[in-house]
């Protein structure tokens, strides 16, 4: 998911798989931020550098474990990466993660495979407890009512719950060629815009366009 807007003030730093009607005791609320804050300190400090983390030797092997992966993947982690980072360059926009895995497996996934720089950790959501609607309503009371959301899947709960709160909906394929079309339209390459069936049609000026969708200009 992507948004074209900057959150409200607040504390955002939750174990997000956590359903809000779940009781939780004032010692296991202190023992949750604590580990949060632990997880947060240690993400911090990783998210731009796994190398750090791993240390030489078991980085070189993780490397070349990378390589074959993008290898029989058609590049996907490449491609990912390009998107993400354009996305990131863009002003007022932000990166936001939304798994059915839970938070600290997720945080692992994005630390092994460079992805950290591109979501902070208050950006990466767990929808293992809650779903992720529920997820998507968070957000979008983070946010605010001014907020623009572009939802990015390859899932039926994510393309139902977009459709259901009518964001925009990207679905990504299992092979590259699809990142590398959302590559182009990102940059300008090509238009692709969205309507409220989420259906992308071919036109001019992507970028332009695509800015119009994020901003909330096209539904």
């Amino acid at each position: 998911m992507t948004t074209h807007a900057s959150p409200s003030p607040g504390n955002y730093n939750t174990l997000h798989a956590r359903s809000a009607s779940t009781p939780v005791s004032s010692d296991e609320a202190n023992w949750l931020a604590i580990r949060y804050r632990k997880v947060q300190t240690l993400y911090a400090a990783y998210q731009h550098n796994t190398a750090g983390l791993l240390g030489p030797s078991l980085r070189a092997r993780w490397s070349d474990l990378q390589s074959s992966i993008e290898e029989f993947s058609d590049n996907w982690i490449r491609m990912a990466k390009l998107c993400l980072s354009v996305i990131q360059s863009r002003f007022n926009c932000e990166n936001i993660l939304v798994t059915s895995t839970r938070l600290l497996p997720a945080l692992a996934k994005l630390l092994l495979y460079d992805l950290g720089q591109f979501f902070p950790i208050e950006n990466v959501y767990s929808a293992a407890k809650i779903g992720k609607r529920n997820c998507f309503e968070r957000i979008c009371n983070r946010y605010g009512k001014d907020a623009s959301f572009l939802v990015l899947g390859n899932g039926r709960e994510e393309e139902t719950a977009a459709k259901q709160l009518n964001f925009p909906y990207w679905r990504i394929a299992s092979r590259a060629n699809t990142l590398e079309t959302l590559q182009r339209a990102l940059q300008g390459e090509e238009e692709r815009y969205f309507r409220n069936t989420a259906e992308v049609v071919a036109r001019r000026g992507t970028l332009e366009t695509l800015q119009r969708v994020l901003q909330g200009e096209i539904l």
